[in-house]
């Protein structure tokens, strides 16, 4: 299998982690509200 696909990965997995980051500023109510909605 070719590794075209290398830097993608690379560039979605940084942006999940920023993801991730900005999800965990969110406070605990704004956090239970969104879990409730979804």
């Amino acid at each position: 299998m070719e590794r075209k696909f290398e830097p993608l990965e690379k560039v979605i997995s940084l942006l999940w982690k920023i993801y991730q980051n900005v999800a965990v500023k969110k406070t605990p109510k704004q956090l239970l509200r969104s879990l409730i909605s979804a």
